[in-house]
């Protein structure tokens, strides 16, 4: 079986969880603490991050997105459910690039000497206000159905919702919060929030994501 080391609070991980569940591939997890990071988990991904997904080849996937098309790529019945269009790179794109730095801005505004009042992400905003266009023609950010779009933006929508939940009520963004309320309480995010123990080179147990 393909091991996934992953850490649950990670918005990458999330993801990749997500897309793992959503395509019914099974697989051990190995939760591990990133101030503690195993041995293995460094020997196969000198980086040190999650997600990282060892098929049973022993190929090793070191990006959520990466995660992500390959688990779309073994179900092929749910292709209507996967957007391979060039518009839909471009938002993943412009999501892990621009978006995530401005996201961290937000985030870790007092840390990087800007004032704690800063409540206005601009640019933040601007990405809330296309994807809230984009619900306005379809009932999920591509298409009438979830796509693999979805799930790779939604846990940063709650990276930035965890900051000030009131604040993102209060945006003029109703169909973005209607699409981040109905993710939130998916039975697929909370089967990709579910506990593990922390695993370690000497744990005997394995924990299975579905």
């Amino acid at each position: 079986m393909p091991y996934l080391y992953s850490f649950r609070r990670c918005p990458y991980a999330m993801r990749a969880r997500m897309a793992l569940i959503f395509c019914d591939i099974q697989c051990e997890v190995r939760e591990v603490l990133l101030s503690h990071k195993p041995q293995s988990l460094l020997d196969t991904s000198p980086k040190g991050t999650v997600p990282v997904l060892v098929l049973d080849s022993d190929e090793v996937i070191e990006e959520s997105y990466d995660i992500m098309l390959w688990a779309f790529s073994k179900r092929s019945d749910l292709s209507l459910h996967f957007d391979e269009s060039a518009d839909a790179s471009k938002m993943i794109h412009d999501l892990d690039f621009i978006f995530k730095k401005r996201l961290d801005d937000y985030k870790y505004s007092n840390g990087r000497g800007l004032p704690v009042s800063f409540q206005e992400p601009k640019e933040c905003l601007d990405f809330f206000q296309k994807w809230n266009s984009c619900l306005a023609k379809s009932t999920y950010l591509r298409k009438e159905v979830l796509t693999q779009v979805d799930l790779a933006v939604f846990p940063f929508v709650r990276q930035f919702v965890r900051v000030d939940e009131s604040y993102f009520k209060s945006l003029p963004f109703s169909r973005l919060q209607s699409w981040y309320n109905k993710l939130l309480h998916s039975d697929l995010f909370q089967k990709a929030m579910q506990k593990y123990q922390i695993w370690t080179e000497q744990s005997d147990e394995k924990y299975w994501l579905i």
